[in-house]
């Protein structure tokens, strides 16, 4: 027997079977997925990554010291609406920081709590529209180790 993930076929079954069996196998698997990216998204606020941080515009975590490597903080940039999420990794007792600079148009954010996380974006307003065609700076920090956890980027805002 031929195990694909975990639907199985067997060799002696005619073509079609075991097309309609790997298509149906597929599907259900597909639907995990979607079902997961939804639960993951409703469980925290929308941040314009529906809790898949890999489908952001950017993305940085905490520089933390610790060993193994293991950010306290994870924060998302997605240029079209000026979205900014933070998050906390850690059930540490301490907050994630993060500092947005767009030529003095700054803000700041904290979360706390592991799982927790804040989004701030242009539809909020003031200075939460970010400038076009700018390099934004952030800056992500933990509170336990604000200088050694210090991690930051520039992005150019461009869309």
């Amino acid at each position: 027997m031929t195990t694909i993930t975990t639907c199985e076929t067997s060799n002696t079954r005619a073509r079609r079977t075991v097309l309609m069996t790997l298509a149906t196998c597929l599907g259900g698997l597909a639907l995990a997925v979607g079902a997961t990216h939804r639960a993951a998204a409703a469980a925290s606020e929308d941040h314009g990554t529906g809790g898949m941080g890999t489908l952001a515009d950017h993305e940085m975590w905490t520089n933390d010291q610790s060993w193994p490597y293991d950010p306290a903080g994870h924060m998302w940039f997605n240029e079209y609406g000026d979205v900014v999420t933070l998050c906390d990794n850690d059930a540490d007792g301490q907050r994630v920081y993060l500092t947005v600079n767009a030529s003095g148009n700054a803000y700041s954010m904290s979360v706390g709590g592991e799982g927790n996380c804040v989004t701030r974006k242009a539809a909020h307003g003031g200075k939460y529209n970010l400038p076009e065609n700018r390099y934004i700076r952030f800056e992500i920090s933990a509170s336990g180790d604000p200088v050694g956890s210090l991690a930051w980027a520039e992005w150019h805002n461009d869309n």
